[in-house]
């Protein structure tokens, strides 16, 4: 048995592959997840900060997401991923 502690509640898991996320805070940030999603569908043209603080979100969790390629703004956004 692999038992480690969450990245984030820093409780012991049973980890098995992935993110070293216990499956209470995976389920928590794929919440958070859609909710961004959500509200980046109906505000297009909002910018990282604007979607933290509507969402209460860690920007660096964004930015995440963005390089994990899960969210898709539209051409004229202006978010985006620096090289």
């Amino acid at each position: 048995m692999n038992v480690r502690n969450c990245r984030k509640c820093r409780r012991l898991f049973n980890y098995v592959m992935g993110p070293m996320y216990c499956a209470q805070c995976r389920q928590e940030m794929e919440e958070e997840f859609q909710e961004v999603k959500k509200y980046v569908q109906e505000h297009p043209g909002c910018d990282i900060r604007m979607v933290s603080e509507a969402c209460e979100v860690d920007p660096m969790q964004i930015r995440q997401w963005i390089k994990e390629e899960r969210l898709c703004f539209s051409d004229d956004s202006p978010i985006g991923i620096a090289c």
